[in-house]
């Protein structure tokens, strides 16, 4: 039986409408696709080391489900034990979050916050090796992430091997 559930959070507000209930922990999981969501369920997370780029909800589903987590958010409400690097004045410090990775190599990197193609270069020096990336929104016009959002990435991942996961019900790939 799927432990993956729809669990409609708000039906009238477009942007929160759909997202999916891990029945093994009665946690959200992460806002991925249902596609990603399903794989990720068949990974032997447990194992496994996690750095997000971008915290928030997923955060504490990760937690939960791998061995090691690591995140860097901008936002210190969403940061959910995850580093928020700022300069003295208060504002975030762009090189540090790009490089929060703290020396350490990971077997998932989650790229969904900001600089998000800034970010794909360091996701691939410290992704273990058979690793993964899952970069959130990639393609996604409607939400300010199509193609030309990805100069660096486009380059970079062109050699390796690529699962996109469509969301049907969404706009962007009706």
């Amino acid at each position: 039986m799927s432990r993956i559930i729809w669990h409609p959070l708000n039906d009238t507000h477009p942007d929160i409408g759909w997202r999916y209930l891990d029945t093994s922990c009665d946690l959200m999981m992460p806002w991925y696709t249902i596609g990603c969501l399903e794989w990720l369920v068949q990974q032997n997370l447990g194992e496994m080391s996690v750095f997000e780029y971008g915290c928030g909800i997923s955060s504490i589903w990760w937690q939960k489900h791998c061995k090691v987590w690591r995140g860097v958010d901008h936002n210190p409400q969403w940061a959910n034990g995850g580093m928020v690097p700022l300069k003295p004045d208060g504002t975030i410090d762009d090189d540090r979050y790009i490089k929060a990775t703290l020396g350490e190599n990971y077997d998932i990197v989650v790229i969904d916050g900001i600089h998000r193609d800034q970010c794909v270069p360091q996701a691939i020096s410290v992704l273990n090796p058979g690793g993964h990336i899952i970069i959130d929104n990639w393609d996604q016009p409607s939400v300010g992430y199509g193609m030309d959002s990805w100069p660096r990435a486009i380059v970079l991942l062109k050699d390796f091997k690529k699962a996109v996961h469509k969301q049907p019900t969404h706009d962007d790939w009706k």
